[in-house]
C-alpha cells in the first residue's frame, strides 16, 4: 500500500500506518472488539481502569536499511498492547529495560499489554534480518 511512512510531527517516528487511516470501519471493528473481548481481560489484572475505546490502533514495519530499531519510549495512553504479526526475521524484539522483560517468548498473534506513560518505557531492539510487522494498540486516556 506505500503507506508505511513516518510522520514528521511523531515524537517518536516509526514507519507505521493507522488503521484508523486506512480504513475507519476496520478502526471501529477492532476498537469494539476489544472492548467487549480484551478489556474485561484487562480488568482482571488492572481492576480498576474504565475503556474509553483506542486512541489508535497501527501496523509497525521494521525491515533493513528503513527503519531497524525504535528508541526507549514511553506511549501517550492509559495502557498500550502489542501484537507480533509475523515470523522469518531475527532481532527486532520489544524491550523493557526496567522490568527486565522482553516479548520473544510472546507467540504470533498474541497480545502483551503494559502501563503507559510511568513505569515501563519501552524500546525495539535491533533488526538482524528479515521484515518484522507488529500492532501497536493504545487504549485512550480517560478525559478529566
Amino acid at each position: 500500500m506505500g503507506a508505511f511512512e513516518q510522520q514528521a510531527d511523531d515524537p517518536v517516528p516509526g514507519h507505521e500506518v493507522s488503521l484508523a487511516v486506512i480504513s475507519p470501519r476496520l478502526f471501529e471493528t477492532v476498537q469494539e472488539d476489544f472492548g467487549t473481548r480484551i478489556w474485561p481481560q484487562v480488568q482482571m489484572v488492572w481492576p480498576y481502569v474504565d475503556y474509553y475505546g483506542l486512541r489508535d490502533a497501527f501496523v509497525i514495519r521494521y525491515a533493513l536499511g528503513e527503519q531497524e530499531s525504535l528508541r526507549i519510549h514511553h506511549d501517550v495512553a492509559q495502557i498500550s498492547g502489542s501484537i507480533k504479526l509475523n515470523e522469518g526475521y531475527a532481532g527486532a524484539g520489544l524491550v523493557f529495560p526496567r522490568q527486565r522483560f522482553d516479548n520473544s517468548a510472546v507467540g504470533i498473534g498474541e497480545l502483551l499489554v503494559w502501563p503507559s506513560l510511568v513505569t515501563h518505557p519501552h524500546e525495539t531492539a535491533q533488526l538482524d534480518d528479515g521484515i518484522k510487522y507488529a500492532m501497536t494498540v493504545w487504549f485512550e486516556l480517560p478525559s478529566f
